[in-house]
């Protein structure tokens, strides 16, 4: 019994361990772009943060040692929505594909922005995606009504 549990706290350690550098980098990241982040949020190796004196957000995604990072001057953004791409299967049950956070700026010639959330195709299931997902996109909004008096979607 004792020789089944010593892989899976070795496991579980190696796994906290992963996930305290993934932090570490993502407070270092933000601070080299001279951010101090009061509120943030890490997720499988997603993180979103907050700059509310700066009023920008920040973002990175490291994925088998690749990272994509973002970003975002809320003092651009015009609104912000989240976007959850899902699909109807058997018995009407609807499958989610895709969560991401949206941004839209002023500019005509710029795209929407997107900060994915969740994507099918990197995990089989979804964690705690979907609430955050929800909680970001009201905190953006909100701060982006106290920036500009814009409201959000």
């Amino acid at each position: 019994m004792g020789l089944m549990i010593v892989p899976i706290v070795a496991v579980e350690q190696r796994k906290k361990s992963k996930a305290r550098k993934f932090q570490a980098n993502f407070l270092k990241l933000a601070a080299e772009r001279q951010l101090k982040i009061v509120q943030c949020d890490k997720w499988r190796f997603h993180a979103i943060g907050l700059d509310p004196a700066a009023k920008k957000l920040f973002y990175l995604k490291d994925k088998n040692g690749q990272q994509q990072e973002a970003l975002i001057d809320l003092t651009k953004v015009k609104s912000c929505k989240a976007v959850n791409i899902n699909r109807t299967a058997a018995e009407n049950r609807k499958i989610i594909d895709r969560l991401a956070l949206a941004f839209t700026t002023g500019e005509q010639a710029e795209k929407e922005r997107q900060l994915e959330f969740y994507n099918a195709q990197e995990y089989p299931s979804l964690t705690e995606e979907l609430g955050l997902l929800d909680k970001w996109q009201k905190l953006v909004s909100e701060q982006l009504k106290t920036a500009s008096g814009v409201k959000s979607k």
